[in-house]
């Protein structure tokens, strides 16, 4: 052998031999994703929440809200703060937001990527459990973000939004743009289709919902039930519910802000230009009880989504089903 060629082979029997022993010598076999985030020895940091009841509100089941759900990650937790309506939210909602980045893994079975082609487009697809609710990866460009939220900009400020008659459930900010009145949101709207992949005609306007710190909508659903509102009623029959909510994040906040789904176990970790969605009714016309959802309390920073909602009556639900 050469003495030129002695530093190289010195060089690699030295690269193989650390290899070795990083990788193979001292190798010890992983915990699961789901035990390796146990901390049994840190107290839980939502015990402070005393003003949370461990039972339901009195509007809702305690039968399919008691999700058993892991200890948070006590490393990035926020500290426990109090916030305006947090008597609406359970103690094991809130762990279940702060598991957003694991809890896809608590249930593998139901959960999976996979990719999909819509024209010259490819989307990354999660499929978040066995209930109706995906993401899709990137749909909007950082371009098209930016310039969509200097257009919202433009608008009168949000509003407080005020809902189920003055409750402190949701603490947020919005306004809703038609439309068919603007060419940025019709290329909005288009963009969302073409993610989606299927029919949309009859679109309630986009609303911008602003959550600052502390802001959160308690446990929900968008489908939409009879009042005594005869023009609403009318509406309703008319247009059909809310077959379907898209929300997009166009803004992340820096701790919270998650969407949690109670009922199915998981909660949404999304960032900015994804798009998520899922179906508020089922094809017989009756609400999908599996995606009532909540958009977790904001600790710090600011979070904006986009929503938008599909409606449709139910026999052109059936049909789109079926197809």
């Amino acid at each position: 052998m050469s003495a030129a060629r002695l530093p190289r082979t010195v060089l690699l029997l030295w690269f193989f031999y650390t290899l070795y022993q990083v990788s193979f010598k001292n190798f010890k076999p992983v915990p699961t994703l789901y035990f390796s985030y146990i901390q049994p020895d840190i107290p839980n940091p939502y015990d402070a929440f005393s003003t949370i009841s461990d039972g339901a509100p009195t509007n809702m089941s305690t039968d399919a809200r008691r999700i058993p759900t892991p200890s948070p990650l006590p490393a990035i937790f926020p500290q426990p703060f109090k916030f305006v309506g947090d008597r609406h939210w359970f103690k094991t909602d809130l762990e279940l937001c702060h598991n957003a980045p694991i809890s896809r893994f608590l249930h593998p079975e139901d959960a999976y990527c996979q990719t999909e082609i819509v024209g010259f487009n490819v989307y990354r697809v999660e499929f978040m459990s066995s209930e109706p609710i995906y993401i899709i990866h990137n749909v909007f460009s950082e371009s098209q973000i930016r310039e969509f939220l200097d257009f919202e900009s433009e608008f009168t400020p949000a509003k407080p939004i005020v809902a189920n008659h003055n409750s402190d459930g949701i603490q947020a900010r919005g306004i809703e743009i038609p439309i068919k009145l603007y060419e940025l949101t019709k290329l909005f709207l288009a963009t969302a289709k073409a993610a989606i992949g299927f029919r949309m005609q009859d679109i309630e306007g986009i609303q911008i919902v602003t959550f600052g710190p502390g802001g959160h909508h308690a446990y929900h659903s968008d489908f939409l039930t009879p009042t005594n509102n005869t023009t609403k009623n009318k509406e309703l029959k008319l247009r059909g519910n809310r077959v379907l909510t898209i929300v997009v994040l166009l803004k992340e906040a820096e701790s919270g802000g998650e969407i949690m789904f109670p009922d199915a176990g998981v909660a949404l970790k999304m960032a900015i230009g994804d798009l998520a969605y899922w179906y508020n009714m089922e094809e017989n016309g009756k609400k999908e009880e599996r995606t009532s959802y909540g958009h977790c309390p904001v600790y710090a920073g600011e979070i904006k989504v986009a929503k938008m909602f599909l409606r449709m009556t139910t026999a052109d639900f059936k049909q789109l089903s079926s197809s």
